[in-house]
């Protein structure tokens, strides 16, 4: 029952995962849009209700001390499932006007929340890694959608190179950290700085 109350103290981005995966498969299936833009705005207004209720939480640590919850970590997770609830209701007319007005462009919004939700509850450098990463990868594809415009892949290109170089360096400084502290958890990193 471990497993279980770590994944509710990551339940925002459980739920836009999830929520990205069956838009995905809604998109696939030829769903309509407006069935999809539902399911999007369901996800995200369930995740920031949970969000909301974590910051009167408790306060700890779960997934062996990877992520954090309450406090900070759920003020960080309101911040980002607000942000992006009100990007995707504000951007359905523009998505719309230009023609790309897509189920994938909802899945890669709620793919790249998620991402940012493990970078809002980091509290290890693999975690904020990792979260980094997810985050990227689905802002790529996100910059490269316009593909039938000269913009749209040279936006996605240089998107993409200039991600690779931040990677190289953020992994760099990881292995630098963890060479000088023995530990990519932040409060052993702070201790470590202390002495």
């Amino acid at each position: 029952m471990e497993n279980l109350s770590d994944i509710l103290t990551f339940l925002p981005a459980v739920i836009t995962a999830m929520a990205g995966l069956i838009v995905l498969l809604m998109s696939v299936y030829r769903t309509g849009i407006n069935a999809i833009f539902g399911v999007t705005v369901a996800a995200l207004t369930g995740g920031l209700a949970i969000a909301i209720s974590d910051m009167f939480g408790p306060v700890g640590t779960s997934f062996y001390d990877m992520i954090a919850y309450g406090g900070v970590a759920a003020f960080g997770t309101f911040l980002v499932m607000a942000g992006t609830l009100f990007c995707v209701l504000i951007s359905k007319d523009y998505l719309e006007d230009i023609g790309l007005h897509l189920g994938e462009v909802y899945a890669m919004i709620l793919f790249a929340t998620t991402g940012m939700l493990g970078l809002a509850v980091s509290n290890n450098l693999i975690m904020l890694f990792i979260g980094l990463e997810t985050m990227s990868i689905c802002l790529y594809v996100l910059a490269g959608l316009l593909k039938e415009e000269k913009t749209g892949a040279e936006s996605a290109l240089k998107y993409f190179l200039l991600g690779a170089f931040s990677t190289g360096f953020l992994l760099y400084g990881i292995a630098l950290i963890y060479g000088a502290t023995g530990s990519t958890s932040y409060p052993e990193i702070a201790a470590a700085a202390d002495t």
